[in-house]
């Protein structure tokens, strides 16, 4: 889906005030009573924001990139965006992490396929250079947060997208955006992406020399201090 300009703003706004924002404002639900007799009441609570970073420390639009080969000898693919996941492999990817103690306020997502000999050459497409290639998007996609909760079911063919021609490409193309925005944290933070391929592709023949370039859009707040 190609996302207007504006969409995109907003979201980069929301990510931006969820890093910015010195306070944050919570719903607290309190159930009392049963049966005919229960009520349900909530009111609103400010509080301190956890992931708080003066605005002159912030970075938009920020990625994280995380890329893993492309193969028919596995199913599930784990993308690590946590301070240890790995990071730029001379030679081997365009990877982009975390730093220490730094935050990252994610609004979208983005799957591409990366093909070359060399990183600093990969040419990215949001769709196969082989039909077979588009099984990574016959998939479900979960993602692993610090809470140890996966947010489950985002469809794969959603990341899927074909140009008006064979060489278009534009930097949002194959991404869809997060609700609500999620946050990673540099500091013993769990953030993995999971692509689940639906079906086995043993017997699939795939474009050779490609990666799987799995991305995060965002805003990336630096350390404080």
């Amino acid at each position: 889906m190609r996302f207007d300009q504006q969409s995109i703003r907003e979201a980069q706004r929301r990510a931006y005030a969820a890093l910015t924002s010195p306070k944050m404002a919570e719903i607290e639900r309190t159930i009392s009573g049963s049966g005919s007799d229960k009520q349900i009441s909530s009111r609103k609570i400010v509080k301190d924001n956890p992931h708080y970073v003066p605005a002159k420390l912030t970075t938009s639009p920020g990625m994280l990139i995380q890329e893993l080969a492309w193969t028919t000898t596995t199913t599930t693919f784990n993308f690590d965006f946590s301070i240890n996941g790995p990071g730029l492999i001379a030679g081997t990817n365009n990877n982009s992490k975390i730093g220490k103690n730094d935050i990252f306020a994610v609004y979208g997502m983005q799957i591409l396929l990366a093909t070359g000999t060399n990183p600093a050459s990969f040419i990215y497409r949001s769709h196969g250079v082989l039909a077979t290639d588009n099984a990574v998007y016959n998939s479900t996609i979960s993602i692993k947060t610090e809470a140890s909760t996966y947010i489950d079911k985002i469809e794969g063919q959603y990341f899927r997208e074909m140009g008006t021609n064979a060489n278009e490409f534009y930097g949002e193309m194959g991404m869809q955006l997060v609700n609500p925005i999620r946050i990673v944290s540099g500091e013993l933070g769990v953030f993995e992406v999971r692509v689940q391929i639906k079906n086995s592709t043993a017997a699939l023949v795939i474009s050779t020399n490609t990666l799987i370039s799995m991305r995060l859009h965002g805003v990336y707040g630096q350390a404080q201090g």
